[in-house]
This record gives structure tokens, C-alpha cells and sequence, in this order.
């Protein structure tokens, strides 16, 4: 393949033949030299994005020739309610068609876009094998700019975990917990705590270690969240999120858990979060050992849970280290800015 016949296109959701063919070469780069990685079927990738209610994403894929196959693709994410001045790229070519400039070409299709939507920053990830310093995919991003910002680690728990260890772990909390309880959620929280807790999710990005990525708080609206569930459950996911409510049932800490609809599937831990008022009581071992206890009853069939930490949150570390997580691979958070 010559560069000059790699051409790039936008996706539009609506068309499901091209979004199958940018699923296809999404999961053949997602995947390539990470086993520990399931599949995730298509019908699940679109639901994802359709869930979106304050970011655009804009899709691309990259063919060879006019008409010819997809051989790589990329999204771009758009924030609309804050954080207008971003943008978040992920180029993802299969290894087979790696080293022949698609990869280049679809970095210019996001930056191209990126500056015509006003973006004046560019903030990519780039997963690497745990303990890496350094990779082909971090040179690839640098060659756009980019600079490390922060270091997250990837982690997975064997569920369920064991009776002993969650007995030990109540008894060490329980006289923390004085005064707050735990509550967990299926598939929606409840409306009188709806706009209390989505303030407390829009603190999680902005509180937790982004090194010189600094992020405003993204507060969803009730409706937002509702329509963003609604599109989630109907595409069959399970969602379970937890909380830790004060003595004045306030939502003080939150745990979220997305249970996708292949039963083999790992289970994803989207966020965990204290608020700055009520750390020091254990109740980030709290909410997750609440929303351990609900995935159990909701789907008893799981058998992993994974997990991303910035790797300088060691209170954070510390609770999953008692769990039991286990590190699985590092993602490199990188930075730059359009011109």
C-alpha cells in the first residue's frame, strides 16, 4: 500500500455498514498483544457512543483506495458542557497494516478536525505493557507533539472475592462508617439523589492526580444521565452504582460498575470517589465492597472486575491492594498543544 491511496473518511452512526467496518478495525488494534482482552461486539461499541450526551464524537476510518477495505480507524471526542478546549484522539490501526502511514493519516484527519472545532489542546492515551517506560505508540504520539502527562494503571480483582476477607474487611471499617450508611443502585439513582450525585461524578476527573492535564468538572444534567442509562440498559447493559450517604443522606462517595451483556465478559469499575469533606473514613472500601455485594446478587456469573487508577493515587492503590486487585498493564496520558 502507498501513502497516496490511504484515504480517510467520517463515519457517519447512522450508517451501520461502515460503523461495523470502523468496529472491526477498532477491536483488531484494542486487542493486538493484549490477550487478557475480550471482544466487544458492535452492537455494544455504537451504544457506547450513542450514550453520549455532552461530548461529540466524531468517528473516522481509513481506507485503502477509494472503495477499498478499512485498514485503520479513530475517534475523536468532543466535550460540549466543559473542557471546550479539548479534544481526545485515539488512532487505532491492527497490526497487520501498522507501519504503512495510516496511523499518520488518521492523526491529521483528528488534528485537522480538531483545530476546525476551535480545540487548543489535544489530550491522547496510549496503553503500555505494566512497569514500560516507553513504547512504539508513545513515539508515534510524540511525533504529533504530545508530552506525558500522567500514568494510570490497569488492574482486575477476581470476584467473588473471598467470605473471609470481606468479613475482615467490615470489621476493620465498621467503626469508620459511624454515621453514613451504603446504598447501591441499579440501572439508575434514585431522583431525590439524582443532582446531589451527579455533582459528587463531576468531581472525580478534576480530583484525581492528572499531572499538567487539568479538567473542569463536567456536571451531567438528570436528563443527560437518564437518556445516557436509557441507551445503556436497552443495549443490555447492567449498570450498579453505589453510594455512601451522610447523616443527612447526602451522596459523599460514589463506586460505579458496568456490567456488559456477554455473561464472560470482565465487569468495568468506571469511577470511585470520596469527597475531600468525608475522606479518612474508609468509605472508598466501603462503596466498593457495598457494589461488590449488589454485583453478586445482579450477576453472579462474573468473574473479574478491571479497573484504571492514576498510579499517584495511592489511597486509591491502597484500597485495591487490600481487595486484592492485580496490576495488568499502564496507560501513558499524553498532551500537546494545537497551533
Amino acid at each position: 500500500m502507498e501513502r497516496e491511496s490511504i484515504v480517510v473518511s467520517e463515519v457517519a452512526i447512522d450508517d451501520e455498514a461502515t460503523f461495523r467496518e470502523y468496529a472491526a478495525a477498532e477491536d483488531g488494534a484494542w486487542r493486538a498483544g493484549r490477550p487478557h482482552e475480550p471482544t466487544i461486539a458492535w452492537r455494544e461499541r455504537l451504544a457506547a457512543f450513542r450514550a453520549l450526551q455532552d461530548t461529540q464524537a466524531v468517528l473516522f476510518v481509513a481506507r485503502d483506495g477509494e472503495s477499498g477495505p478499512v485498514v485503520g480507524a479513530a475517534q475523536l471526542m468532543l466535550p460540549r458542557m466543559a473542557n471546550t478546549d479539548l479534544a481526545h484522539p485515539t488512532v487505532l490501526v491492527p497490526p497487520e497494516h501498522r507501519r504503512r502511514g495510516v496511523g499518520a493519516a488518521l492523526g491529521r484527519a483528528t488534528l485537522d478536525r480538531s483545530r476546525a472545532e476551535g480545540r487548543t489542546r489535544f489530550v491522547g492515551e496510549v496503553i503500555i505493557p505494566r512497569g514500560a517506560q516507553d513504547s512504539t505508540d508513545v513515539a508515534f504520539a510524540r511525533s504529533f507533539g504530545l508530552r506525558e502527562s500522567y500514568r494510570d494503571v490497569r488492574s482486575e480483582l477476581a470476584v467473588p472475592i473471598a467470605p473471609a476477607l470481606d468479613v475482615e474487611l467490615r470489621a476493620e471499617c465498621e467503626p469508620h462508617w459511624e454515621g453514613y450508611r451504603f446504598e447501591s443502585y441499579v440501572n439508575g439513582v434514585p431522583d431525590d439523589l439524582l443532582t446531589a450525585y451527579l455533582t459528587l461524578d463531576g468531581l472525580v476527573e478534576v480530583d484525581s492526580p492528572t499531572g499538567e492535564t487539568d479538567f473542569e468538572a463536567e456536571i451531567a444534567s438528570p436528563e443527560s444521565y437518564r437518556r445516557r442509562t436509557a441507551v445503556l440498559v436497552d443495549a443490555g447493559l447492567t449498570l450498579i452504582e453505589t453510594v455512601a450517604l451522610d447523616a443527612h443522606g447526602e451522596p459523599v462517595a460514589l463506586n460505579q460498575l458496568k456490567v456488559r451483556a456477554d455473561p464472560d465478559a470482565p465487569v468495568m469499575q468506571r469511577g470511585t470517589y470520596v469527597h475531600r469533606a468525608h475522606r479518612g473514613h474508609r468509605l472508598g472500601l466501603g462503596v466498593k465492597l457495598t457494589g461488590l455485594a449488589a454485583l453478586a446478587e445482579q450477576a453472579p456469573q462474573t468473574r473479574v472486575v478491571r479497573t484504571w487508577n492514576a498510579i499517584d493515587n495511592a489511597p486509591m492503590l491502597a484500597v485495591n491492594d487490600r481487595l486484592g486487585f492485580v496490576p495488568l498493564e499502564d496507560m501513558v496520558s499524553m498532551i500537546g498543544e494545537l497551533d
